[in-house]
């Protein structure tokens, strides 16, 4: 009987170390399981921090992008504004100095016309004055002949006349040649009063 009793008491017991290994086992498995399930959520959580830490940092690279897209165009445009006002600038300059040529040749021209007009202007008034002085010289050595051509020894009429217009020739010709005016004597018929003849009767 007592053995019977020692043998139930030594498998109660084994059961009972059985059942206390189990609960170990048990209590191991749940913690491991909960270690497990707190990685996963752990992980999880991390994945989902990364994942909207990628996605903030897309979306910042795209807004950076789109930023230095815009900023390139603004530049680009005011390079291009500055190029058209440089380009306006350069025109505006070109035609000033081909308005300011233009009125220059135009003044040159003008002053070149009036310079012509003025040396015109003068030639032709010591022209008119060179022919006056012509005039007054020619009228003044008809009227200044000296008294030996009127005083004619009594000769022959067409002795007399011829003497005369040839004493005329040299006293004109004397008289030019002194006072250095170029005056071209008038034929011996110009003499009002005194007719020439060809040749000499006797």
């Amino acid at each position: 009987m007592r053995e019977t009793m020692e043998t139930k008491e030594k498998g109660l017991i084994k059961e009972i170390d059985k059942s206390l290994i189990r609960r170990e086992k048990l209590k191991m498995y749940r913690k491991q399981r909960e270690a497990e399930l707190s990685f996963s959520q752990n992980f999880a959580t991390q994945q989902t921090s990364v994942s909207k830490a990628l996605i903030r940092h897309d979306r910042q690279l795209k807004t950076d992008r789109r930023l230095q897209s815009n900023t390139e165009k603004v530049e680009a445009m005011k390079d291009l504004e500055r190029e058209q006002q440089e380009i306006v600038k350069k025109y505006l300059q070109h035609r000033k100095m081909l308005r300011q040529t233009e009125n220059s040749m135009a003044r040159a021209a003008l002053d070149t016309k009036m310079l012509q007009d003025v040396n015109d202007r003068i030639y032709e008034a010591k022209s008119r004055i060179d022919h006056l002085k012509s005039k007054e010289a020619q009228a003044k050595y008809f009227t200044t002949l000296p008294q030996s051509l009127l005083a004619v020894p009594d000769l022959p009429l067409p002795m007399q006349s011829q003497n005369t217009a040839v004493k005329i020739a040299e006293a004109i010709e004397t008289s030019r040649l002194n006072k250095g005016v170029s005056v071209n004597p008038p034929p011996p018929t110009a003499t009002k009063g005194l007719p020439v003849m060809s040749t000499v009767q006797l």
